[in-house]
């Protein structure tokens, strides 16, 4: 599904957009993932638990949408540092 969403992401959004959409999506994957990571440390097993499964489904979507956002080159210009990020911010979420 997510795939075939990115041609309409680099039809509908200039530049600045994709790098904003990429920097949501971002903080969304890093929200659910904090989510599991901290059922981990409460000794659950989120993996194995049916009641982590809709965290499970929503960190899955967010990886196939940044993804996305990576293919349409948001991500490139924070990793290169040519939007609003400082070098050492760009660099930080590059090896994220």
């Amino acid at each position: 599904m997510c795939n075939g969403f990115t041609p309409h992401d680099v039809i509908g959004l200039g530049q600045e957009a994709l790098v904003a959409q990429y920097e949501a999506r971002l903080a969304s994957f890093e929200y659910v993932d904090a989510l599991w990571d901290k059922a981990k440390a409460n000794c659950l097993d989120p993996a194995n638990d049916p009641r982590f499964s809709a965290v499970a489904g929503l960190c899955d979507l967010i990886q196939e949408l940044l993804s996305s956002a990576e293919h349409t080159g948001g991500g490139d210009q924070i990793r290169y540092g040519r939007h609003r990020h400082g070098p050492d911010q760009a660099e930080e979420l590059s090896h994220r």
